[in-house]
């Protein structure tokens, strides 16, 4: 009598997993897996139902969520490395490996010394697409060239003053939020376009000329006296990182923002280009070398 009940209860048990086992299965990123019968793939979502629940109700899930489907005649359908390839196809790569990628830099900024200051910085990666920057500017080194004659039509006045003998310092702290690296065909974590909002503080002193009307042609009448400068600005630069064999960069930005200070009417404060207080508009670019380690 007991052989008659447990020979019908194994062979439903053995349909029962066999019905499973002839399914589809969508196994999902998470690992989960997903019993059911494939309908459709259709753009960016694929179409199943599950009989056992109801086969006239048709299920949705974004390929995104997708790594595999199995078919129940054994067949398989690798979505990630149809990703993969179809990336390749457009000269991207698809989930580079970036871990062996060094994750610090130091910077220089190559044309500082012209115009009166050194800079240098440090980056420091936070992981894929984010990374802090700070630079340090000495202002009194390098040359004397003054950029406001290259933008003095957008500040007022830029021709009444200059600052002789400056000595000084600044100081700068951004957070840059890139592009994703597996976006290029030889990707590195601190590579590519960003947007870099950045907060500046300046301080320096110097003798500036005060120039005053002379009813004399062809001779200029003016003082000298000796003034401290504390300009506060923040800016939103736009930029692009090169980075070769791991060892060395180019970072090349601009930005555009706002300055506000003590003691200023306006020209070039050295990091920055900036009206007066009236109008604090500021404009910034620069060109950066560095070695990564």
């Amino acid at each position: 009598m007991k052989t008659f009940i447990l020979i019908p209860s194994l062979l439903f048990i053995f349909l029962f997993n066999t019905s499973l086992q002839a399914q589809d299965k969508i196994y999902k990123k998470n690992k989960e897996v997903i019993l059911c019968k494939v309908i459709e793939i259709d753009g960016n979502y694929i179409k199943y139902s599950q009989p056992e629940y109801n086969e006239d109700v048709t299920f949705n899930i974004a390929k995104s969520r997708v790594s595999k489907i199995v078919y129940e005649n054994g067949s398989v359908m690798d979505l990630e490395q149809a990703q993969r390839e179809e990336n390749n196809n457009y000269g991207y790569a698809q989930d580079v490996d970036l871990s062996s990628n060094k994750l610090n830099a130091i910077k220089m900024d190559f044309f500082a010394p012209m115009v009166g200051n050194l800079t240098f910085g440090y980056e420091r990666s936070l992981g894929k697409q984010k990374s802090i920057e700070a630079a340090v500017g000495i202002i009194g080194i390098g040359g004397n060239f003054n950029p406001v004659n290259l933008f003095f039509f957008m500040i007022p006045n830029a021709q009444a003053h200059d600052w002789d003998n400056p000595l000084g310092f600044f100081v700068k702290f951004g957070y840059k939020m890139m592009r994703d690296p597996n976006n290029y065909s030889h990707p590195h974590i601190l590579k590519g376009s960003y947007l870099r909002p950045e907060v500046i503080f300046t301080y320096f002193t110097a003798d500036e000329k005060i120039y005053y009307d002379n009813p004399q042609p062809g001779q200029d009448i003016y003082s000298i006296t000796s003034t401290d400068h504390s300009v506060y600005s923040f800016m939103l630069n736009a930029g692009k990182q090169w980075i070769f064999q791991d060892i060395f960069l180019l970072d090349w930005h601009i930005g555009i923002g706002y300055s506000f200070g003590t003691g200023t009417q306006g020209g070039y404060y050295f990091s920055q280009t900036a009206g007066p207080n009236s109008f604090p508009m500021a404009i910034t670019t620069g060109l950066k070398i560095g070695v990564l380690f």
